[in-house]
Order: structure tokens, then sequence, then C-alpha cells
């Protein structure tokens, strides 16, 4: 991420040719898709998409744990209730 993407990869094309057709806007970062969203008060943003980056998570740990002859538990406890909606939390939000 930068404020002259185009600048960056043309410095790093000198020392690792890139094929023009994969310079361009990002479509994939740390395994999750990413795409440019507009948020309801017209500010345009980076999403992504965290169901493709927590599975592409998950088989990176198997694969670490398969080399060391392990395996993932299921039915794992989670930090949050499966019960818990944070759209519909009303606590108060803390001070920053």
């Amino acid at each position: 991420m930068s404020e002259n993407p185009r600048g960056i990869l043309e410095k790093l094309d000198y020392y690792f040719p890139m094929k023009p057709e994969s310079i361009g806007p990002p479509t994939l970062y740390l395994g999750a898709k990413l795409g440019k969203v507009q948020l309801p008060n017209g500010v345009e943003a980076w999403a992504a998409s965290t169901s493709q980056y927590v599975q592409e998570s998950i088989k990176n740990v198997e694969h670490h744990l398969d080399k060391l002859d392990r395996k993932l538990k299921k039915g794992g406890t989670t930090p949050l209730s499966p019960e818990y909606w944070p759209e519909l939390d009303v606590s108060p939000e803390l001070d920053p």
C-alpha cells in the first residue's frame, strides 16, 4: 500500500521484472480478497473478505501442524460466543 504505488513498482521492476498485465489495483492480500467499497459517509475504503482470509489461515496452520505430525483439534473454543452479534451490541464506545 502506498500513495505512489506505480512509482514503487517501477523501481522494483528494475530488479524483479514484472508482466505489465500483473500491475494494477490489488485483488488479494494475505489470502483475503480485496476490493474498494464506498462507506455510508461517502468515503472510499478498501475492504477484505474475512471468510477467505480465515480459511487460508486455517489451511496454513494445518499445513504447519502436518509437518510436525500433529492435527488441529475439531470443535475448539472461540474467543467470542456464537450468540454474539456485534451489530446488535449497544455498549458505549470507549474514549480514544
